[in-house]
């Protein structure tokens, strides 16, 4: 991710400087190409964390919000909802409502 950032920050700056970028750019950097076992990696973990959520998507935030609320978990500035009481109270309903469906 750190060479895409590279390369839209150069980007930015030659057009900032009024540069023309196109394909004779010499700061433009040959596109790498993803290996097998990174492609293998990514497969793998996209697989395990569809796995692990399943169908059970309001248990994670329910356990979010309560460790938020016992002050195990810090939240970002911007996710403080999650630890209200309000959130509690809705991601227990509604996980309660999903584990009856089955």
């Amino acid at each position: 991710m750190l060479p895409l950032l590279e390369i839209l920050a150069k980007r930015r700056a030659a057009k900032c400087a009024g540069v023309e970028i196109g394909a004779a750019d010499p700061t433009r950097k040959e596109e790498t190409k993803m290996t097998q076992s990174e492609a293998m990696l990514g497969l793998f973990v996209g697989i395990g964390l569809s796995a692990a959520c399943g169908f059970r998507i309001f248990v994670p935030l329910l356990g979010m919000s309560i460790a938020s609320m016992t002050g195990h978990l810090e939240l970002a500035p911007g996710f403080e909802w999650i630890g209200s009481p309000l959130a509690v109270t809705t991601f227990a309903a509604a996980t309660i409502l999903e584990l009856a469906a089955y």
